[in-house]
């Protein structure tokens, strides 16, 4: 197609540009090194100020025997910029979710190395000797005072 200009100082609408818009923007989507700038990068190629929209805008002002192979052209670029975005913002999207599970995982074999320790129960001999004893305590602690048998 040759090149038209459908105003002056109008996007022009010519296979070269178009395909100078889409190489700008699929290096820039390929650059994109997490989804904050591929947003970026969307607002830039096919944002409502990006030259392929502005491109689209203007095939209205051209003469109609030319609209259609400048519509075709532009939405073929545009189609593949979008179809690029897309793939590209899946991969990232799963690249951080599988950072943000890797950074929550906790290792339940490590030993906890922050705060003391539980407090021992007392299912062990005491510290001042034999839990059980002859006069049939076996079931009060060893701390417990002894009860006189009543009589």
């Amino acid at each position: 197609m040759s090149e038209t200009s459908p105003a002056p100082g109008g996007p022009s609408i010519d296979e070269q540009s178009i395909t100078a818009a889409v190489d700008a923007a699929l290096a820039a989507i390929a650059a994109a090194p997490d989804t904050a700038a591929l947003k970026q990068v969307r607002i830039e190629h096919v944002g409502d100020a990006s030259v392929l929209t502005s491109a689209n805008r203007a095939i209205k002002d051209l003469p109609k025997d030319q609209k259609a192979a400048a519509g075709k052209l532009v939405g073929q670029g545009k189609g593949r910029v979008q179809k690029e975005l897309a793939a590209r913002q899946a991969e990232l999207a799963a690249a951080e979710e599988e950072a943000a599970l890797a950074a929550e995982t906790v290792d339940m074999t490590r030993r906890r190395t922050v705060g003391r320790a539980a407090p021992r129960t007392r299912c062990g001999p005491s510290p001042s000797g034999s839990r059980t004893s002859s006069s049939g305590s076996a079931g009060r602690s060893p701390r417990a005072p002894r009860r006189s048998p009543p009589g």
